[in-house]
């Protein structure tokens, strides 16, 4: 593995490392985030990272949390990979499967394994931390769409005016789930829909009713599940930076980090600086992926940047 790509994945180990073990995984040293933590994209990015050690502590923690983990959103996740990473998370999922309730997302079906858990992961009440206030939602609500909606709607900050698109998007549901949820929590009275244009966005009636019942969502404006979308793009640029030749492998790079350009905005990333020849650009997009993959590995940075 070229040093691009050994950089990109050091800092993938890094966030997982900070993610998982801010909710409950078993580390040597455990670091307050200060987010909501999307335990989906954490698990796939300790999956991505092929840091062994890793590997093996989030699957424990996957075992020991298994009922918080929402499979249809982790479905969601998995299926934004490319063939590479796809191949990992096959690695990663199919020792958990005979350890899992139903069936585990991206786990090979009959597959030997002789992998057990080492049972470091100690389950623990769910207290006020940030970092939890998604899982504790689900503990309330449980793990199909409707936890997830109610997390984001009852967040002072980014919780009014959503559309259900824009909610399939950051939960990671399909559409028609997260709209059966909006339209059940509607007939309720739980939730408000006010008609915009020729969208339908919705908004919780009683934020505060809602923590109530289930705390305090956390006050992060940006999306948390971006992380592993943007750790995709970056990724894939450092790819090809690394092996497609230095002009071949810029603008390889350059035409992934456009697609990623929205993503990596809203991470408050801005765009790589301009470069005047091909030969050029290969070093003014390597600086960019070193900088923002290890910007993004201080995830509560790139989150909340002041």
């Amino acid at each position: 593995m070229s040093s691009l790509t050994r950089d990109v994945d050091g800092a993938i180990a890094e966030t997982a490392w900070k993610l998982l073990g801010a909710v409950g995984m078993s580390t040597s040293t455990t670091t307050a985030v200060g987010i909501p933590v999307d335990v989906e994209s954490a698990l796939v990015l300790a999956a991505m990272s092929a840091d062994g050690r890793l590997v093996e502590e989030a699957r424990d923690w996957a075992v020991t949390y298994q009922d918080l983990i929402a499979r249809p959103a982790l479905k969601r996740r998995i299926a934004a990979l490319d063939d590479a990473m796809s191949e990992r998370w096959a690695s990663f999922a199919t020792p958990l499967g005979p350890w899992m309730s139903g069936a585990f997302p991206g786990a090979e079906r009959g597959a030997d394994s002789t992998w057990s858990p080492t049972r470091r992961t100690r389950r623990a009440s769910i207290g006020a931390d940030p970092a939890w206030s998604l899982l504790r939602y689900r503990a309330v609500f449980g793990t199909q769409a409707r936890a997830s909606v109610l997390h984001l709607l009852a967040n002072p900050d980014i919780g009014r005016g959503w559309t259900a698109d824009a909610l399939a998007r950051s939960t990671g549901y399909a559409k028609y789930s997260v709209r059966e949820a909006l339209d059940r929590l509607a007939e309720a009275g739980v939730v408000r829909i006010v008609r915009v244009g020729n969208a339908d966005r919705f908004s919780a009636v009683e934020p505060l009713a809602i923590q109530g019942l289930a705390g305090d969502p956390g006050r992060s404006i940006v999306d948390a599940s971006l992380v592993l979308d943007a750790f995709l793009h970056l990724r894939r640029a450092a790819v090809a930076i690394d092996g497609g030749g230095k002009v071949a492998g810029a603008i390889t790079a350059h035409t992934e980090l456009q697609a990623g350009e929205h993503v990596l905005g809203s991470l408050h990333l801005p765009a790589p600086d301009r470069a005047d020849s091909a030969q050029a650009l290969a070093t003014v997009l390597s600086r960019y992926v070193a900088h923002s993959a290890e910007r993004l590995a201080g995830v509560e940075r790139a989150l909340w940047p002041w």
